[in-house]
């Protein structure tokens, strides 16, 4: 994989841009110290309003996003190919790349979970069983209609870089088609700052709810109780993994993504051969599956008007804000690695990959966690309501198989690697974020990654002394999504317009 480096001299940095996020982060989580109770009522009272007044945008742009997907892959937009096929990226290394670089290690932990918050919510019983319907939807929530808002972006910005040859790579550049010069003024600056500030605060909440589970797997491997010190001493060694791996380039992040996956199917492998359920976990997926498929529409547009159980609000539109808040870093990762690919393949292999590799996830783990309250009575999601620890609830479950020793040092390698790979997206892209000007084949300075790799860490290891800062920081990020999700609408009529008028200077030329 060829790449450049940009020098020191040629790296012109924003300091807007790295300074102003961080204060206000930084303030945030000062409030949350200072007047913690204040804090959690405030962004509570934020939430609930952007549930009451916003639930019908939030979903229009999910299934907006979701059908300008399928159009861009099979209309004439989707014959564009981004840049020089030469440079093209194998399947599997691009493939493994655009998995990794999303939301971290949580895939891994909300596949063995994710099914234990529903199996406990009443709306389940409008709709039919708990063995229907829980594993139904967290494949729902980590469909389609979620990594359409990555792929689109990632299409929109691999034509900025690769077709028009822009030098920076920023949301604001993306909409210049749209909104011309303005996004050289105040606009585009304050675009610029809400994404970054996106980016910052849905890296700390990525550590929310996945470290305890990491820091529990060690724990049982090595016989001891794993308490915030066991947690900061993990997050300072997955910094020097990511950091050196940044240090070195996209090479060195395709090997490592790479080797994620073939990590993550050693695990997946692991729990579905020797667990003792492969038959209910393959019966429970095609259901799932087939579900899914038939109340696609209907899930996607319930909104419950008269919030008799608030399950799209809590959960569903949850996901959408979550998924849309991400869509500043990864996007802008899988469009830089997709030199010479065609949009209709970054559109088409992005959903085989993503689905499959997310999927998989829910399917093995999830299923084989729900066997076991299913089938053999253990009540893990009647724990999980009543307040218990979900990382000690899934360990419990992983506990099970044989060879457990195993199982949760494949849970922990796993975990850290997910977190190695999902870092380095986001350190590459903070880094070229703050360049004013970088060409598409070019990296920022090494120095600079570095700053960026440490500076990314920061913030999660100083919520750990904060509790209840984890789900705090996790409700900024969603709050900063609705800003976000109308960045995403310009950037995606940007791209359109601007597409258009390259099949036309194509067929004119």
């Amino acid at each position: 994989m060829e790449e450049k480096q940009a020098t020191l001299s040629n790296y012109r940095p924003d300091i807007p841009l790295i300074v102003v996020p961080f204060l206000v982060i930084g303030g945030i989580s000062a409030t949350f110290f200072i007047w913690p109770e204040s804090a959690t009522n405030t962004i509570t009272l934020i939430r609930n309003f952007l549930n009451a007044w916003f639930s019908p945008w939030v979903c229009l742009v999910g299934l907006t996003g979701f059908v300008i997907s399928i159009y861009l892959a099979a209309s004439p937009l989707g014959k564009i190919r981004l840049g020089d096929p030469k440079k093209a990226i194998s399947g599997f290394r691009w493939g493994a790349m655009v998995f990794t670089s999303t939301m971290a290690a949580d895939i891994v932990f909300y596949g063995l979970c994710e099914w234990s918050f529903y199996a406990e919510e009443p709306y389940l019983g409008t709709l039919g069983s708990v063995q229907d319907w829980a594993p139904t939807f967290p494949l729902f929530h980590w469909g389609p209609i979620a990594w359409s808002f990555y792929l689109v972006l990632a299409a929109a910005f691999g034509f900025m870089l690769h077709v028009r040859g822009r030098r920076s790579r920023r949301l604001s550049e993306a909409c210049r088609p749209l909104l011309g010069d303005r996004v050289d003024g105040f606009w585009g600056k304050l675009l610029d700052l809400l994404s970054i500030f996106a980016v910052i605060a849905g890296t700390a909440s990525a550590f929310a709810v996945s470290v305890p589970l990491l820091s529990g797997a060690i724990g049982h491997l090595f016989g001891f109780t794993a308490g915030t010190g066991t947690a900061i001493v993990l997050l300072l060694a997955i910094c020097a993994i990511y950091s050196l791996v940044a240090w070195l380039g996209m090479d060195a992040i395709s090997r490592l993504s790479a080797m994620c996956v073939w990590l993550f199917l050693a695990l997946v492998a692991y729990v579905f051969f020797v667990g003792g359920r492969p038959i209910y976990i393959l019966e429970t997926a095609i259901t799932s599956i087939g579900n899914m498929v038939q109340n696609f529409v209907g899930l996607s547009t319930q909104l419950d008007p008269l919030r008799t159980t608030s399950f799209p609000q809590n959960w569903t539109l949850f996901y959408w804000y979550y998924w849309i808040g991400w869509c500043v870093g990864a996007p802008f990762f899988i469009g830089q690695i997709s030199a010479g690919r065609t949009v209709r393949q970054v559109v088409v292999e992005g959903y085989a990959w993503g689905l499959a590799g997310t999927w998989i996830s829910f399917i093995v783990l999830g299923n084989y966690c729900m066997s076991l309250q299913m089938i053999d009575g253990m009540p893990l999601s009647q724990n999980i309501a009543a307040g218990e620890p979900i990382a000690a609830q899934m360990l419990n479950a992983l506990g099970m198989i044989p060879g457990q020793k195993l199982v949760f040092a494949l849970l922990a390698i796993v975990m850290i690697a997910f977190y190695c790979t999902t870092l380095d997206t986001l350190t590459m892209v903070s880094a070229a974020y703050c360049c004013r000007s970088l060409a598409p084949d070019d990296l920022p300075d090494r120095k600079i990654r570095l700053f960026w790799a440490i500076l990314l860490i920061v913030l999660p290891v100083a919520l750990l002394f904060a509790e209840g800062s984890y789900n705090n920081m996790q409700s900024v990020a969603i709050i900063a999504a609705l800003p976000i999700s109308v960045v995403l609408i310009l950037c995606t009529v940007s791209f359109i317009k601007d597409g258009r008028h390259y099949l036309k200077e194509e067929k004119d030329a």
